[in-house]
């Protein structure tokens, strides 16, 4: 658009010459004038896309690092996510338990009845005696666990104890958290979450889908 008006003007000023004496010098002035203005804005138009272009080719050349980057830690953290899985999982889980890499770290999934009763948070003694197995794993990597309840889509009792399936899983999370650090693990490396039905593992319209879901994760952080 500005190159369009520069243009214009050029040809106006060439129109006022040709017609010499049919343009008075104040007219020829006012041209010249207008020319040079937009020759300049012209020219910052000009740097400023100069410099843009520099940021464009600037955050190119940090995303292309950064991408790399991340796939070199990605790559180092699956051969040491599968170090670490053959360390928890050394002599076999315990009934109930599975595990798996996530890119957060490495998750034991423990089945909802193992460890609770319907509707409660207070863990069987099989239950106890899983995480008593788990404890010890856990504790000799030495790095962040966070526990994280997890209910099925079933509406909870009214009458009961807890108003939500999410109030009821984070109670399970704290019950295991506090269960865990009775077992050896250092209390400062502990937190919980509670997700009630909010994340579920598979659909909640059949019986052994919402079974899946009632569960609890411990996930070994990555980062220490």
């Amino acid at each position: 658009m500005r190159s369009f008006s520069i243009a214009r003007s050029l040809i106006l000023v060439s129109s006022l010459s040709l017609l010499g004496g049919c343009a008075t010098q104040q007219e020829l002035d006012s041209a010249l004038v207008e020319t040079d203005n937009l020759r300049e804005q012209l020219a910052e138009a000009r740097a400023e896309l100069a410099r843009r272009q520099a940021r464009i080719e600037d955050l190119e050349i940090r995303l292309e690092n950064l991408t790399r980057q991340t796939s070199t830690d990605r790559a180092d953290w699956l051969v040491e996510a599968r170090e670490i899985a053959d360390r928890l999982a050394q002599g076999g889980l315990p009934d109930g338990v599975s595990g798996r890499q996530t890119d957060e770290g490495f998750v034991f999934d423990v089945e909802g009845t193992l460890l609770f009763p319907t509707g409660s948070e207070e863990i069987s003694a099989a239950g106890k005696n899983t995480l008593r197995q788990l404890a010890g794993r856990i504790q000799a990597e030495g790095r962040p666990v966070r526990v994280d309840g997890h209910t099925d889509s079933q509406p909870i009792s009214r009458q009961g104890r807890y108003k939500s399936n999410l109030d009821l899983s984070a109670a399970r999370a704290v019950a295991v958290a506090e269960f865990l650090v009775e077992s050896g693990v250092s209390a400062n490396r502990v937190s919980i979450a509670g997700f009630g039905e909010h994340d579920p593992k598979t659909s909640n319209d059949t019986p052994e889908g919402m079974a899946n879901n009632r569960r609890t994760e411990i996930l070994i952080k990555k980062d220490s």
